[in-house]
C-alpha cells in the first residue's frame, strides 16, 4: 500500500513537473452525473495515470455519465485514461481545447457513448479505428476543425448513427463508401468544405436521411440523378456554391423533398421539368443571376411557383440552340481531334505490325528453342521414372533388410540371452576355482609338512643305515676272531 502511493507521488510530481492537468469536478444535473474535466495537456501525452478529483457521497467512476471540458482546457490529444475509468460515459463534449488527433484508443472503452461533440478544435486527423468500438453513437460532431479527408471505414461501427456534422473543415474529397454502414443516418452536414464533385456513391446506402447540408462549398454541377437513392430526403442546403443550370434529373425521384435553399449560387437557368419531378414546397433563389427570391408554393398545380421561375425557365430554353451550336462546335473539334489520333493510331498501328514481325520471328525461334526444351525435358522425365523405379527397388531391398535386420535382432537376444547363462554358469564356476584353490593352498602346505617330516625321516633312515653298517661292521669282525671259548 506504501509502494502504491509513493508511485501516485512519483507520477503526480512528474505529471506537474511537465506541465499536465486532469481532473474532474463532479456535479449532478438533469442529465445525469457529470465530470467537469479540467486538462492541461499541451504536449499531447498519454501517460496519466490517475484523474483528480473527489467523486460526490455513494458515487464512483461507474456513475459518470458526461465528461464535459472545463473552459481553458488545452490537449492536443485525447488521453486514454478518460475511457478507461469511466466506461459507463454516453456523453463526450470536448469543445475548444485544441484536439489535433483522434487515435485508435481515444475511446476505445468507450463502448455506451451515444454523442461525440468535437467541434471547435484543430482536428486533422481521425485515426481509421478510432470508433471502432463505438457501436452506439447516434450523434457525432466534427464541425469547425481543420480535416481535409477521412479514412473509409473511419464510420463503418456507426451503423445507429442519426446526425453527422463534418462542417467548416478543408475537405476537399472523401473517398466513396465512407457512409455505406450510415443506414439510419437522418442529417448529414458537409457545408463550408471545399468540395467541388459530389459522388453518387456517397448517398447510395443513406435510404433515411432527411436533410442534407452541402451548402458553402465549391461545387460547380449537380450531377443528373446524384440525390436518386434518398428516399426520404425533405431538407436540402446547396446555397453559395457555383453551378449554373439545374437539369430535371437533378432532383429527380425526391418525392418528399420540400425545401431546397438555393441561395448565392450563380444559377442562370433551370429545367422546368424539374418541378414535375420532386414534392418541392420552397425554393430559395435568393442572391442567384435569374431570380432573386424565396418561393413557397405548397399547391398541387405549382403554378406560383411555375410563374416566379419563367426567367429561369426561359434562360433554360434559350441555352437549346446556343448549346446546340456549341455541340456542333464540340462535335466538329471531336472530328478533328478524331481525325488526328486517327492519323497517330495508323502510325501506332504500323509500328505495331513491325512489332509484331519481329515478334512473330522471335516466336519460331522461340518454339525451336521449346522443342528442343520438350525433348530435354522428356530426358529428364525418363531419367525421373528410372530413378523412381530404382527408389522403388531400393525400398524393396530396404524393407528386406529390415526384415534380416529384425531376425538377426531376435538372434543376438537370444545369444544375449544364452551369454547371460553362460556368465551365470561361469560365475558359479568362478566361485568353485576359488574354493578349490583355497583347498590346493592348503594341500600345499600339507604338501610341504610332509616334505619336511619325509626329509626327516629320510635323514633319520640315513642315520639308522649309517649305525646299521657300523653295527654289519663291527659283527663282521667279530665273527672273524677266533673263538675264545676253545
Amino acid at each position: 500500500m506504501i509502494l502504491k502511493l509513493v508511485i501516485f507521488i512519483i507520477f503526480a510530481n512528474l505529471n506537474s513537473s511537465l506541465g499536465q492537468v486532469l481532473s474532474c469536478s463532479y456535479r449532478i444535473d438533469n442529465n445525469g452525473y457529470t465530470c467537469d474535466l479540467t486538462i492541461q495537456n499541451p504536449n499531447g501525452l498519454n501517460n496519466f495515470g490517475s484523474i483528480g478529483g473527489t467523486h460526490l457521497s455513494g458515487r464512483t467512476d461507474n456513475d459518470v455519465r458526461r465528461i464535459l471540458n472545463v473552459s481553458g482546457s488545452n490537449t492536443t490529444n485525447i488521453p486514454s485514461i478518460l475511457c478507461d475509468k469511466f466506461q459507463s460515459v454516453t456523453g463526450v463534449y470536448l469543445n475548444e481545447i485544441g484536439i489535433q488527433t483522434v487515435d485508435e484508443k481515444a475511446f476505445k472503452n468507450c463502448k455506451k457513448l451515444l454523442y461525440l461533440y468535437l467541434d471547435y478544435n484543430k482536428i486533422t486527423k481521425v485515426d481509421e479505428k478510432a470508433l471502432n468500438e463505438n457501436t452506439e453513437i447516434v450523434f457525432l460532431k466534427f464541425s469547425h476543425n481543420q480535416l481535409t479527408g477521412l479514412p473509409e471505414n473511419v464510420f463503418k461501427s456507426q451503423q445507429k448513427l442519426n446526425t453527422l456534422s463534418l462542417g467548416l473543415n478543408k475537405i476537399s474529397d472523401l473517398p466513396e463508401k465512407i457512409f455505406s454502414s450510415l443506414k439510419m443516418l437522418s442529417y448529414l452536414d458537409l457545408q463550408h468544405n471545399q468540395i467541388k464533385n459530389l459522388k453518387i456513391n456517397w448517398f447510395l446506402q443513406l435510404e433515411n436521411l432527411n436533410t442534407l447540408v452541402i451548402g458553402g462549398n465549391q461545387i460547380e454541377e449537380l450531377p443528373r440523378n446524384i440525390f436518386m437513392s434518398l428516399k426520404k430526403l425533405e431538407y436540402i442546403h446547396i446555397y453559395s456554391n457555383k453551378f449554373k443550370v439545374i437539369h430535371s434529373g437533378s432532383f429527380r425521384g425526391l418525392s418528399n423533398l420540400k425545401n431546397i435553399i438555393l441561395y448565392k449560387n450563380q444559377i442562370q437557368a433551370i429545367d422546368e421539368e424539374f418541378i414535375d419531378t420532386t414534392g418541392v414546397q420552397r425554393i430559395d433563389m435568393s442572391n442567384n443571376f435569374c431570380l432573386n427570391q424565396s418561393i413557397f408554393d405548397n399547391s398541387t398545380t405549382k403554378m406560383p411557383m411555375r410563374l416566379a421561375l419563367q426567367t429561369c425557365f426561359k434562360n433554360f430554353d434559350d441555352l437549346i440552340p446556343s448549346r446546340i451550336s456549341k455541340l456542333e462546335e464540340d462535335l466538329n473539334n471531336v472530328a478533328l481531334d478524331f481525325q488526328n489520333q486517327n492519323q497517330q493510331l495508323t502510325s501506332t498501328i504500323n509500328k505495331l505490325q513491325l512489332t509484331v514481325n519481329n515478334l512473330t520471328a522471335e516466336n519460331i525461334k522461340i518454339r525451336s528453342e521449346m522443342k528442343n526444351i520438350t525433348k530435354v525435358n522428356e530426358a529428364i522425365q525418363s531419367d525421373l521414372e528410372n530413378f523412381i523405379t530404382l527408389v522403388d527397388t531400393i525400398s524393396k531391398d530396404q524393407s528386406s533388410l529390415k526384415n534380416e535386420v529384425k531376425n538377426q535382432t531376435l538372434i543376438i537376444t537370444a545369444l544375449m540371452d544364452e551369454n547371460k547363462n553362460q556368465c551365470s554358469i561361469i560365475r558359479d564356476q568362478g566361485l568353485t576355482i576359488e574354493n578349490q584353490g583355497e583347498q590346493i593352498t592348503n594341500l600345499q602346505e600339507e604338501n610341504q609338512q610332509l616334505r619336511a617330516i619325509t626329509k626327516e625321516l629320510q635323514e633319520s633312515l640315513e642315520e639308522q643305515a649309517k649305525n646299521f653298517e657300523e653295527l654289519k661292521h663291527l659283527v663282521y669282525e667279530l665273527s672273524s676272531r677266533p673263538c675264545a671259548c676253545k
